[in-house]
């Protein structure tokens, strides 16, 4: 798998209440005018906030009073408390091409761009987002629904998008507001710039130089890591081939998912290889969820939580792939790099 690079600005709270009345058009029901007006204004006056979608790769925009919950699937899911007439839903699928990563985005949109073809869809851009829309009656119980779909490719990856709205409701002023927005939603879609870090509502951050104390835990993990393959018969050796040498560990059982140091040990290990490659170095990073180490790039923004990266996919039963792993994050930091929007 294979992450996704989207350098786009986000979408002011001005620009978006611009962009719901540009879609919404003329009210017919003109009762509903003050009550949009006032949703308007609010979206204008509110702090958008941050939502991650997928694997915490990708950022979206969404106005700050809706309720995001995410399924054991990754799909982000959305909703207005106050309003049970429509969900919104993100899900993300990835495609990479082995054998020339650099082709993977051509590969993607070839691929989209047949799919679509083949399925009658007439392809729309917004921004650098290539994406088709179509809509299908659905149910949801016993209630009658339309669910609004949006399929968009950028760089190589998919983004699953969708609207359901209850048929009984699905002209409600709510329900047409959120399902208009969705073009500002597609407008936002970018790289997240905290890799692998489910942000909370409010997000906190400062970035200090690497304490005394993760200096020396960022050891013990290395150390646990180093007993783990010399009881394979293997060893680091601080270059390429420790991505060789993590796969025999992983493939050959010698770790059990319930052993979290050992786990974030390899974790630690994969991360100062991807130190080593791009010119990264350990930090201490406080935040809402602690204080922990992560990967810098220079004085940026980018950082990688690496010490995780193995053990939460052990964890969620995933299959490690090492060297896919290390050689997509190597492009997609590059990206992010090369993209200018993420240094000082």
């Amino acid at each position: 798998m294979v992450v996704l690079v989207i350098p786009a600005c986000p979408v002011s709270g001005g620009e978006w209440a611009r962009l719901i009345r540009r879609a919404v058009g003329p009210l017919t029901n003109t009762s509903d005018t003050p009550m949009f007006n006032r949703i308007l204004k609010k979206q204008s006056a509110t702090k958008l906030k941050e939502v991650q979608i997928g694997d915490g790769n990708l950022t979206i925009d969404l106005p700050f009073h809706l309720q995001i919950d995410r399924e054991e699937d990754n799909t982000t899911v959305v909703r207005d408390p106050a309003f049970d007439g429509a969900i919104m839903r993100f899900s993300t699928l990835y495609t990479y091409d082995k054998r020339n990563p650099d082709a993977s985005a051509a590969t993607n949109l070839l691929l989209f761009t047949r799919m679509a073809k083949e399925q009658g869809r007439k392809l729309k851009r917004i921004n650098n987002k290539v994406f088709y829309t179509y809509s299908e009656p659905s149910q949801q119980g016993d209630e009658a629904a339309k669910t609004h779909f949006w399929i968009i490719a950028f760089d190589n990856a998919i983004v699953i998008a969708s609207c359901w709205l209850r048929q009984t409701t699905q002209n409600a002023l709510p329900a047409r507001i959120l399902l208009e927005s969705m073009e500002a939603a597609i407008r936002s879609l970018r790289l997240s710039r905290i890799l692998y870090y489910e942000a909370e509502d409010e997000f906190h951050q400062e970035k200090l130089p690497l304490s005394p104390e993760h200096m020396k835990a960022l050891d013990q993990w290395r150390q646990a890591a180093y007993a783990i393959a010399r009881s394979k018969g293997r060893r680091f050796l601080g270059t390429d081939n420790d991505l060789v040498t993590l796969q025999t560990v992983l493939n050959s059982g010698a770790i059990e998912k319930t052993d979290t140091v050992g786990l974030e040990g390899l974790g630690v290990v994969f991360g100062d290889i991807l130190a080593k490659k791009l010119d990264l170095h350990w930090i201490t990073v406080s935040d809402n969820r602690g204080i922990m180490p992560a990967l810098q790039y220079r004085d940026s923004d980018i950082l990688l939580f690496a010490k995780d990266m193995i053990v939460k996919r052990i964890k969620r039963g995933e299959e490690v792939n090492v060297v896919e792993l290390f050689n997509a994050l190597v492009e997609y930091i590059r990206k992010m790099i090369a993209s200018g929007d993420y240094s000082k």
